[in-house]
């Protein structure tokens, strides 16, 4: 794809995905939480329920060796629009099932169609960015989930109340498609396309080798997070947590785009490293939080170090990675990521039940401190180095 030149970030393009990214994210995030809900309705026990939930990442995972190679091949607004009509079926699909095995198939199905628009859009972002802006713009565009992942969840809790599950899931569909319809806006006919192949080169961005190792290493970390804080703060009986992530999306807000501009202006490296040291506190902080007021304040670290340093580790991913190979890059970053957090699930769960939370927390700053390390010496060696496309 021909690189914007332009100084602005806000093209027709970046517009139409932003706005399509918010809706298919408020669509996604109603319905996140109420899927075990869901299944145990429909009479599912806790390990189909685990099975339900986790078929999704592994599915997900299972395609990038297919979807990083088509990004680069074919039209990406025609992807686009099949992928993401796709999920607005899985989310019809959700709503009319009729048995528990009819769930278990739009959520594998659902596991591919999403998995593969969330590197595809990310490919569709950064080719309509300009080079030097790059960082600041991936940073952008992150935000488009931010509100959806503050409000939506307690908008799906509260219409599920209400009105019933499938009617939620009825919803979501209606959002994602509107958001696909956005696609038939779009402009992709200038991308520069390479031949379909399913190859090491075509999936795996070599040459962002090193982000992708600390997207992982940043996965098995998060993975805890993800995994154990509520029930760690609920038996500690820290109250405050209702308003977590409210105050985690306004920090997101305020410093995602700070450290995106400061990353363009003074390199990844310089931004990055302080970011991880600020999560290396809020492991510190969050395995003895005690107070409400502790915990807010874990919310704005990880806000300000975890989500600052991933996402500049995707932009510093597409930017290392050719014009013409950005869906091999997107596929990476998510490859890294995901792989890290599943993986991470696995260990986590492990060293929680023989140590708890709190040393599991402490043990978390291993896998940060070595992204730390790496970033280090691999910027100091020089090698960073961006291509001329």
């Amino acid at each position: 794809m021909a690189i914007n030149t332009d100084r602005s970030i806000w093209t027709r393009n970046f517009i139409l995905l932003f706005v399509s990214h918010m809706l298919s994210s408020a669509g996604v995030y109603m319905v996140n939480t109420l899927l075990p809900l869901y299944s145990r309705s429909m009479g599912a026990t806790d390990a189909v329920i685990g099975f339900v939930s986790s078929a999704f990442y592994m599915i997900a995972m299972a395609s990038r060796p297919v979807s990083g190679p088509a990004i680069d091949a074919f039209d990406k607004k025609v992807l686009f629009l099949i992928l993401t009509f796709g999920n607005a079926l899985c989310m019809f699909g959700y709503s009319t099932a009729a048995s528990l095995g009819w769930i278990i198939f739009f959520r594998m199905l659902h596991g591919i169609t999403y998995g593969s628009q969330a590197a595809l859009c990310l490919a569709m972002a950064s080719g309509s960015l300009p080079k030097e802006k790059l960082s600041s713009g991936v940073a952008t565009y992150a935000l488009s989930q931010v509100l959806p992942q503050a409000l939506a969840p307690g908008i799906g809790l509260a219409l599920s109340e209400k009105y019933g599950y499938r009617m939620v899931y009825m919803v979501a569909g209606v959002l994602i498609a509107i958001s696909a319809c956005m696609g038939f806006f779009m402009d992709y006919s200038d991308h520069e396309r390479k031949k379909f192949a399913i190859n090491l080169n075509s999936i795996f961005a070599h040459e962002a080798t090193v982000p992708v190792i600390m997207l992982f290493l940043t996965g098995l970390a998060a993975s805890a997070t993800q995994s154990f804080m509520v029930l760690h703060v609920n038996d500690r009986g820290v109250p405050g947590l209702k308003y977590y992530y409210t105050i985690s999306a306004i920090c997101l807000v305020l410093f995602r785009p700070l450290t995106g501009k400061l990353s363009d202006r003074f390199g990844v490296q310089k931004v990055v490293i302080p970011c991880f040291s600020l999560y290396i506190i809020y492991f510190l902080l969050i395995s003895g939080v005690s107070s409400r007021w502790q915990l807010w304040l874990c919310a704005v670290i990880s806000a300000a170090g975890f989500s600052s340093a991933h996402t500049q580790l995707q932009a510093l991913t597409m930017k290392l990675t050719p014009s013409s190979r950005r869906g091999a890059a997107s596929s990476s970053c998510y490859l890294g990521y995901d792989a890290g957090t599943f993986l991470g699930g696995i260990i986590n769960g492990k060293i929680a039940e023989y140590t708890g939370y709190s040393k599991l927390f402490l043990l978390c700053i291993i896998p940060i401190a070595l992204c730390i390390l790496i970033m280090a010496v691999w910027s100091h060696r020089g090698g960073i180095k961006y291509p001329e496309d």
